[in-house]
This record gives C-alpha cells, sequence and structure tokens, in this order.
C-alpha cells in the first residue's frame, strides 16, 4: 500500500465512491478534509465549514461524476448545502490540481475562466476500461430483477461494441445468451467475432427478435420509425449518457419497458470504482512529477 503521508487532498461532494475515496485515502496516510457529506449516515471526520476551509492547502481536489451539473451546481447528493462550481474554481490557486468525471463543456470553460488546472478522470482510457466492468455488472443485475426469464438462451442485442458494450457482452457470455452486437463499422464487428460474438447491423429484424436490449451507443439508437418493430415485452437498457440512445417519447408511445441506467459504477460497485479512480489519480500524479522533473532537466 502506497504511503500518502505527503499528500494534502480536499473531497468535495460525489456520490458514495467518492466516500470510499476519502477513506482510501485516509487509510494510506493522506490529510484529507471533505465538504458536502453532511446527510450522510456515517459522520466523516472532516467535514470542512466551508469551501475555503476544504481546499485552503490541498494538493489536489476531489470532486464527483458528473462534477456539477448544466446550472453549474456541484454534485452533492450527500448534502443539504448547494455550492457552485464557480465558488469552488474561485478558490484553487496555482499548483493545486481538480480531478473529476465526464466534466461538462461549461464545467470545463469555467476551470480555464479561473485558470485552474483540472483532470477529466474519465477521459482517461484506463480508467473508462475499468470502469466498464462494474457498469456490465451492474446491467446484468438490472437484466436479472426486470425480467421473468433467465439470461440463460435469451436472445440479447447490444448496441456498440466499444468499452462498455465488450464487457456487457462479456459478462451475458457467461450466462449463456443468445448474444448478437451491432457493431459500429468492421473493426468493432471483428473484434466480436474474435470474442464470439455475433456482429450484426441495426435492423428492425434484430430489434424485432431480441427479448433484451442494452444500448451502450452515445447517439440516438432508437427512434420513433424503428420503436415500433421492438416487442412490448422486450427489455431495453440504456447506459448511453444523456440525451441517451432511445427516444423516450417513442419508447413511452409504443409502451416500451426502458431503464435509464445512470452512472452504475458508483451504484453497483463504489468502492472498487474508489480503487481504480485512487490508482488515476495516483498515476497523473506521477506523470505530472516525471514531467516537471523532465523540465527541469531539460
Amino acid at each position: 500500500m502506497e504511503d500518502l503521508s505527503a499528500l494534502t487532498a480536499a473531497v468535495i461532494g460525489g456520490d458514495k465512491r467518492n466516500i470510499y475515496l476519502y477513506k482510501l485515502l485516509a487509510e494510506r496516510g493522506a490529510a484529507v478534509r471533505c465538504r458536502g457529506f453532511d446527510l450522510y449516515e456515517a459522520e466523516l471526520i472532516n467535514e470542512a465549514r466551508n469551501l475555503y476551509e476544504a481546499v485552503s492547502g490541498a494538493d489536489i481536489i476531489i470532486g464527483g461524476t458528473p462534477a456539477a451539473d448544466a446550472g453549474g451546481a456541484l454534485n452533492m447528493p450527500f448534502s443539504s448545502r448547494t455550492e457552485t462550481a464557480d465558488s469552488l474554481f474561485r478558490l484553487i490557486k496555482p499548483g493545486q490540481l481538480f480531478f473529476g468525471g465526464f466534466l461538462r463543456e461549461e464545467t470545463i470553460r469555467l476551470a480555464e475562466k479561473y485558470g485552474v488546472k483540472y483532470r477529466d478522470l474519465l477521459r482517461r482510457e484506463d480508467l473508462a476500461i475499468l470502469n466498464a466492468i462494474p457498469t456490465a455488472e451492474g446491467v446484468a443485475r438490472l437484466c436479472i430483477e426486470n425480467t421473468d426469464a433467465t439470461l440463460h438462451e435469451a436472445k440479447i442485442l447490444v448496441i456498440g461494441y466499444g468499452r462498455c458494450g465488450k464487457a456487457i457482452c462479456g459478462i451475458m457470455r457467461g450466462f449463456g445468451a443468445d448474444l448478437r452486437a451491432a457493431a459500429r463499422g468492421a473493426e468493432e464487428a471483428a473484434a466480436a467475432r474474435l470474442c464470439g460474438v455475433r456482429p450484426v447491423s441495426l435492423e428492425n429484424e434484430e430489434l424485432a427478435r431480441a427479448d433484451i436490449i442494452i444500448n451502450t451507443a452515445p447517439a440516438r439508437v432508437i427512434t420513433r420509425r424503428n420503436a415500433k418493430h421492438i416487442r412490448r415485452s422486450a427489455l431495453i437498457v440504456d447506459v448511453s449518457s444523456a440525451p441517451h440512445g432511445v427516444d423516450y417519447g417513442a419508447a413511452k408511445a409504443r409502451g416500451l419497458n426502458v431503464i435509464f441506467t445512470g452512472s452504475l459504477p458508483g451504484s453497483t460497485a463504489p468502492k472498487t470504482t474508489a480503487l481504480y479512480n485512487l490508482e488515476g489519480i495516483l498515476r497523473v500524479i506521477r506523470e505530472q512529477g516525471q514531467e516537471q522533473g523532465g523540465a527541469e532537466g531539460d
């Protein structure tokens, strides 16, 4: 276990991932303060009285996933207070580094306005791949809980064969599902075939045969035009981010059962995801140290 006694960190809001991240940092010796957890059932020791107290002197500041909403309010589901990204970023000094996940364009513009150095954890390929694991497990749980048949031999269509699509197909193959993937392009189709998954085009016939449709594509793929071909008994699980890949109005008009999952890693496996995030944060810190060392050597 790496000794982090030389590190001072501030954890500002976020879901259970950040609660576990706070604990992991403290267990490894870091000095940790937090803000935004006054409603959490287990009291966190260093709940700061305000943002200034939380951020002052910290080497790193860790926000939630997402860090803030479209209106600029920080993601603080365990707090009775409302804090804004503007009020946080104006306090961050040169030399401090802000981490968050799924940073919106508005959040990035605000960070740049105040000269805040930031890293979006989920734009790192290593963390995006690791986060696909709890996402896939969460999808399997939702499918089991919201259908009345086994996943074994269920006709499952996965739309998209990127990071999440691959992980979901891997889980579903383990259940013995009758699995097909609507892959984007020849490269994804070849990767699906390599893993024993039948690649298909997103045709009406594929939608019509599916017991379960799982969308991972960050684009509108279920529309008013093709939703009419989906059986009303089918389950649709959409793991893509807003505005999602399923036209909710079209699905509702058809009487389809659609689940928009939100952030599954935070609800499925917050402890494991917190460990992934800590590993990613420490890699960023080491990389930054190597860059500075190289610059000094130059």
